[in-house]
C-alpha cells in the first residue's frame, strides 16, 4: 500500500498508521533512488473509435467513442447492436476466441 498523505512510515520494523507493517515498496526512498518497478504492466488501450462493417443490421457505420459516450435514436436504429458489437471487442480483448463470442449469436 503506497504512503498517502498524513501517514508515517519508518525505516523497516516500524509499523505505519494503525500498527500495520508498512512494506517495503510503500516506505520512502532517497530523492536519487531509482524507482521500485513492478513485473506487471500498467498501460492500456483505449478505444477511440468503433468501425462496424456488418454487424446485425448496421452496415459501414462508425461510432467515435469518448471517456464517456451516449448512444441516442429512435428505436430500431442500433443503440443496442453497437453495445452487443463493443462487447464483443472487448470479450475478444480478453481472449475469447470466436466461437465463444459469436457462436450461435442471432445476426452476429
Amino acid at each position: 500500500m503506497p504512503a498517502t498523505t498524513g501517514e508515517r512510515t519508518g525505516p523497516e520494523g516500524q509499523s505505519g498508521p494503525h500498527g500495520r507493517q508498512v512494506p517495503p515498496a510503500a516506505r520512502p526512498s532517497a530523492p536519487d533512488a531509482p524507482a521500485p518497478t513492478t513485473a506487471t504492466s500498467t498501460a492500456t488501450s483505449t478505444v477511440t473509435a468503433l468501425h462496424l462493417g456488418a454487424f446485425r443490421a448496421l452496415r459501414g457505420r462508425t461510432v467515435d467513442l469518448a471517456p464517456v459516450t451516449v448512444l441516442n435514436g429512435p428505436s430500431g436504429s442500433g443503440k443496442s447492436a453497437v453495445l452487443e458489437a463493443y462487447e464483443a471487442l472487448a470479450r475478444l480483448a480478453g481472449g475469447a476466441v470466436l466461437d465463444e463470442v459469436f457462436g450461435g449469436a442471432p445476426g452476429g
